[in-house]
């Protein structure tokens, strides 16, 4: 018969520590005499008491009115409709300079034994409504979105937010996981002054474009900072490590300090503090986004598209590293999470959801552009409404960047898309692509504007966010005006657009800027220099042409400091140089194939950047009755203005001499008298020469790196 004591239960400690309660281990903490159990004693751990306390939140839905995620019963907006509409309000837009002013908190330094020891109970940010964190008002942090209902239960009620809850300890960290938590040093971060200098770096040059960390994430929950950064109960106010060291290594992508490159492994800045470069921060991001040390899965996915800013090789070679991966993980986690669902003016965190959902649009488009693969995100199954400045915290100028930011990415994600598919580039979908990128031009505010609205057209103060933008506009019209016909003459239009390219990288070059620019910007070099490669049988032109390309060489070198894909598009523009090089020329001046149509995309901008805007525009702005530009009052610049979606009342510029609205059925009525859709969708006019532009290029084009697929129409016997 059993022992009669033996068959009662085991009381149980009424105090234990955390290391020895995840350890699973008897804890003599409330027995022993000194402040540590024997166990952490033993170990040289630090010994933190456990306290007991109930959950701080559920799986089911908040009381509070919250809409669930999947149950949209609103017609969906269509989001691009109002990316070209914005509001005119003009706050001053000026990014935060310090960490310690923006959130009124220093980070303490970390020891990183002591950080071991406190890893047993998980190095996570506590999900949860408490202040600095992510809010869910549809949920708990762990709810995901599922939208089967909407077709699999027609008849009978099915609720895919019902699940059953997961244990406490489903998502704890094991010892293994403590242990390559330790090795890979993931909890040290860079003394004070390096610190808030890259997340200064991260807010003004990272956050404008990629606007999906809240400011409010990094300040303290209490007047005082504890002296570790792992915080199980979420009590202490630290931020989240994970979300530290993501920022941390976009910060140092963009840092004023040179850290030594991802292939040549050294500095031109020897004073940096060894450990703390961008692989470093990337190693301890990428250990604790596997490891699953983060349970907020918000702050995951943001951590995810942070890791973007890495970016350690080119396109041509196959990684688990690059921008393309990482994207598709924090595309993947997104739609776990919904954020392709417009959350409602109704929720808490409405502003930052969509700010995350529109920037990985917008990663998507330009990792689509740069590498010429298939989109990540159908933008057909997604709700989600531009972001305004309500989800800026009223900040209009931010708002209206990040905007025009999204509108000329999607134009340049969907011309992407068209040359990459079987089908050729139709006149229909040319005129429905120029319609938007008029648009875009149109609806700029006056501060994003590139020159002043008077006769000369001169430049603005120099506005750097706007001068990238006007890459990527620029950049669009050089694709998108490209001659199809390989045997013909360049198109004028896009030998103008890359010569304005090239002119804005002049002034970045002179201003040091380059450092600044993401590695999308060495795709732009590309197509600008393609451009003026196609010059080359032209001595009128070429040697303007080459002064051009002297400027793209330099750019993309110190965009290879940073960015290893720079490398493969230097060497391509520089052998395709070589082999045009004492090639025969044709006449001095090709034909000026600009029509007036085309025009109408420079018509708001001067000569001030454009090397080539002399000998190419000025010959059609005589014809048109101005030296500078062609005169207004004589171009039907409202038959285009008609096309854009009733938007005449909004442009910065009102066109003069409306034509009949008549003259634009179906969009006919932009093209020149006499000329052919297929004439007016290469630019060529007509005009053509029957001798090759290269005699020597390959039949296979062996390139794979960013932009490859620019070349596609490459063939023995023509270059563009």
């Amino acid at each position: 018969m059993a022992d009669p004591k033996s068959a009662q239960p085991r009381t149980r400690a009424q105090r234990a520590c955390i290391v020895c309660h995840k350890r699973k281990i008897k804890c003599d903490l409330e027995t022993c005499a000194g402040p540590r159990c024997t166990n952490c004693l033993r170990d040289e751990y630090e010994c933190i008491p456990r306290e007991r306390k109930r959950k701080r939140f559920t799986m089911s839905p908040s009381p509070s009115g919250g809409r669930p995620a999947g149950r949209l019963k609103r017609e969906p907006p269509n989001p691009r409709a109002s990316l070209s509409n914005p509001s005119m309000m003009d706050p001053v837009y000026q990014p935060q300079r310090s960490i310690s002013d923006v959130d009124g908190t220093n980070l303490t330094e970390v020891s990183p034994k002591s950080m071991a020891g406190a890893a047993n109970h998980s190095n996570s940010t506590p999900p949860g409504a408490v202040t600095g964190q992510p809010h869910y008002p549809h949920g708990g942090p762990n709810t995901s979105y599922l939208g089967r209902s909407s077709y699999i239960a027609v008849d009978v009620p099915l609720d895919d937010e019902e699940a059953p809850e997961i244990p406490q300890n489903f998502q704890t960290l094991n010892d293994r996981d403590v242990e390559v938590l330790g090795i890979q040093r993931v909890f040290e971060l860079p003394p004070r002054a390096i610190r808030e200098s890259l997340i200064d770096h991260f807010w003004e040059r990272c956050w404008p474009w990629t606007p999906i960390v809240d400011r409010s994430w990094l300040k303290g929950r209490n007047a005082g900072m504890t002296n570790t950064m792992f915080d199980p109960e979420g009590e202490s106010g630290t931020p989240s490590i994970l979300l530290l060291q993501a920022m941390l290594l976009a910060g140092s992508r963009v840092s004023t300090a040179i850290f030594p490159s991802p292939t040549s492994g050294t500095s031109a800045n020897k004073d940096i503090t060894p450990g703390f470069g961008p692989e470093d921060f990337y190693r301890r991001a990428k250990t604790l986004f596997w490891t699953g040390s983060e349970r907020d899965p918000l702050l995951i996915t943001v951590a995810a598209c942070l890791l973007n800013w890495w970016n350690p090789e080119g396109p041509e070679h196959f990684s688990t590293d690059t921008s393309g991966f990482w994207l598709r993980i924090s595309v993947g986690l997104a739609y776990q999470i919904g954020l392709h669902k417009d959350p409602g003016d109704s929720s808490e965190d409405s502003g930052i959801r969509r700010r995350i959902f529109w920037s990985l649009v917008v990663r998507d488009c330009l990792i689509n552009a740069g590498h010429g693969r298939p989109r990540a995100i159908n933008l057909q199954l997604a709700d989600v409404l531009p972001p305004t400045a309500k989800d800026f915290d009223g900040d209009e100028r931010a708002a209206e960047l990040f905007r025009h930011y999204i509108g000329i990415s999607l134009v340049l994600g969907d011309l992407t898309q068209v040359f990459l598919s079987r089908a050729k580039f139709q006149p229909e979908q040319k005129l429905c692509m120029d319609n938007a990128v008029f648009r875009w031009l149109k609806t700029l505010p006056e501060h994003l504007q590139l020159c002043h609205h008077t006769s000369a057209r001169p430049l603005r103060s120099y506005h750097f966010e706007a001068r990238q933008l006007h890459v990527q506009y620029f950049t669009v019209l050089t694709i998108l005006n490209r001659a199809q016909n390989t045997s013909g003459p360049p198109s004028t239009a896009s030998v103008l657009a890359s010569s304005f390219v090239v002119g804005i990288f002049e002034d970045f070059l002179a201003r040091d800027e380059v450092r600044f620019l993401g590695p999308i910007f060495t795709f732009y070099l590309l197509s600008a220099g393609i451009a003026q490669l196609s010059c080359y049988r032209y001595p009128g032109l070429w040697h303007l042409a080459q002064q051009d390309l002297e400027v793209i060489f330099r750019s993309q070198n110190e965009l290879a400091k940073r960015w290893p894909s720079a490398i493969g598009a230097l060497k391509t523009l520089a052998d395709v140089r070589s082999k045009i090089s004492g090639r025969q020329k044709s006449t001095y001046f090709p034909d000026n194939n600009l029509t007036e149509d085309q025009a109408q995309f420079f018509v708001d901008f001067g000569p001030d950047l454009a090397r080539e805007w002399n000998v190419l525009y000025g010959s059609q702005s005589h014809r048109c009755g101005n030296g500078n530009m062609p005169d207004e009052s004589n171009r039907q610049v409202a038959t285009r203005d008609l096309m854009t979606a009733g938007i005449l009342s909004d442009l910065q510029t009102q066109a003069q001499g409306a034509a009949p609205a008549d003259d634009v059925s179906a969009g006919r009525g932009l093209l020149p008298t006499g000329m052919a859709p297929d004439e007016a969708a290469n630019g060529a006019s007509g005009m053509y020469h029957q001798e090759p532009l290269l005699d020597s290029v390959p039949t296979t084009f062996d390139y794979d790196g960013i932009g490859n697929w620019l070349f596609n129409d490459w063939d023995a016997t023509a270059m563009w």
